[in-house]
């Protein structure tokens, strides 16, 4: 199925991804029901959902099909958001299955793969659906035990009950409050309404019909759609602005001001809010942002915690909040994964309670300069590269939690991380100033290329 694009695994984190009918073909999606089918026991329930672009209907119907055939129930939950199907299948099935193509890459096709807590698959029953799929050794019932295609119902409402009962939107009536939402083209149009709809805010939703040129938008498009956002917070005078991916597991934040907040100061602003209510507990963070995230911690009692992957942490099941440092967010010590839904109410509920604006929240909270940046080493050179890395770094303060970071006198600091998906070193260097961030940056990058010696 995948060697046109040379993947090692046919699951990998539980995700395949591949060029419609290149590697995804009708044929090896049959394969790929069958296989799923046959790992999991008799008779197991299986969720399915897609997003709005036609291939990922195409591969969604084939893939039910083949599990059916297999003897699997399968729930149809047509058209809903990622957040959405992880409840479902936490509530009502054995394993779930989410069908959906990448932003600005309208040939790509993603399948993910859950297991019965709403988890992406791990390694060993991925491996066990590789074996089953490579051998072709499928389930094959009878024709009495074919498994029955349930058309699901209820299974929004049944979300936006869960997250309304969890008291996330609990004084916000007390306060006016209005919001702008761009849901992204997605579906999670048809949830907003109806999460937010009884909370006494004023809502102003845009792009809430699920639209499959959204859904394909390319980088210029979509900074296009925050643009819009921003200027119609300050039009409708909003208190604020949130604008989600077309799956609606992550998000971004918009001012009062029109200000566009990017990813980082969009965590940082959200720690400091859940940290100056909750005034304990801790936050599960990446190793790639800003130790800025420490000082916000520490003035409000909150402890930090980095973790090379925050939502698959064992700190999660306390946690007050889990971040990926992309805009997924788990907000509350009872969220267990990134949903960008539940951090949408999450959010609008601790603004309208601290009854202070975005641009105040962000301007309390230090300012530094973080970079990224990568270099393209060959597969074979990676190792002596992170070898002499790690080398260089002995004589200072380091951190080899994931990758080595490096810690300078003054505080700043270099990542260093070889990249899990393809052959690229990435680095990532924060300082008090743009000049020094980019001195840090360039000096490692200068070792990286050295070693590499290409």
């Amino acid at each position: 199925m995948w060697d046109s694009t040379g993947h090692r695994h046919l699951l990998a984190g539980g995700r395949l991804t591949g060029r419609f009918g290149v590697d995804v073909t009708p044929e090896s999606l049959v394969r790929l029901g069958n296989a799923l089918a046959s790992a999991m026991p008799r008779a197991a329930v299986i969720s399915v959902a897609r997003d709005a672009a036609r291939p990922s209907a195409s591969a969604a119907e084939i893939l039910m099909g083949s599990l059916t055939a297999s003897g699997s129930d399968v729930r149809d939950l047509r058209v809903l958001p990622m957040p959405v199907l992880r409840h479902d299948v936490e509530l009502s099935a054995d394993a779930g299955v989410m069908v959906r193509s990448i932003p600005g890459q309208p040939d790509l096709i993603e399948i993910n793969v859950l297991d019965s807590r709403g988890r992406p698959l791990d390694e060993a029953r991925s491996r066990a659906v590789e074996r089953l799929y490579a051998r072709q050794d499928f389930r094959r019932p009878l024709a009495t035990d074919v498994g029955a295609r349930i058309q699901a119902t209820s299974v929004v409402e049944d979300y936006c009950d869960s997250i309304r009962g969890s008291g996330t939107l609990h004084g916000v009536a007390d306060s006016p409050v209005t919001v702008v939402v761009d849901a992204g083209g997605g579906s999670a149009g048809s949830a907003l309404p109806l999460l937010l709809g009884h909370a006494g805010i004023d809502l102003v939703l845009l792009g809430g019909r699920a639209d499959e040129g959204r859904v394909h938008a390319d980088s210029a498009q979509r900074k296009q759609a925050i643009r819009a956002l921003a200027d119609r917070v300050v039009a409708t005078r909003a208190t604020m602005g949130i604008y989600l991916d077309p799956a609606a597991e992550r998000l971004g934040l918009v001012d009062e001001l029109g200000n566009v907040l990017d990813e980082d100061r969009t965590l940082l602003v959200v720690l400091d809010l859940v940290a100056a209510e909750r005034r304990g507990g801790r936050a599960v963070l990446p190793v790639t942002t800003s130790r800025v995230a420490e000082q916000v911690g520490e003035f409000h009692g909150t402890g930090v915690i980095r973790a090379a992957q925050p939502e698959l942490s064992a700190e999660v099941a306390d946690a007050l909040l889990v971040a990926d440092g992309l805009g997924g967010f788990a907000i509350g010590s009872g969220s267990r994964h990134l949903d960008g839904l539940a951090a949408c109410a999450a959010l609008i509920g601790l603004v309208g309670r601290t009854r202070l604006t975005l641009s105040a929240i962000d301007a309390r909270i230090p300012r530094t300069a973080l970079l990224r940046e990568s270099v393209d080493v060959s597969w074979s050179a990676r190792a002596a590269v992170m070898r002499e890395i790690h080398l260089a770094a002995a004589s200072m303060d380091h951190d080899v939690t994931l990758g080595v970071r490096s810690i300078e006198s003054d505080g700043a600091w270099c990542l260093v991380l070889p990249d899990p998906h393809d052959s690229r070193i990435r680095l990532w260097a924060e300082a008090p100033s743009i000049g020094r961030a980019q001195e840090i940056i360039g000096k490692w990058r200068a070792m990286v290329v050295a070693a590499a010696g290409e």
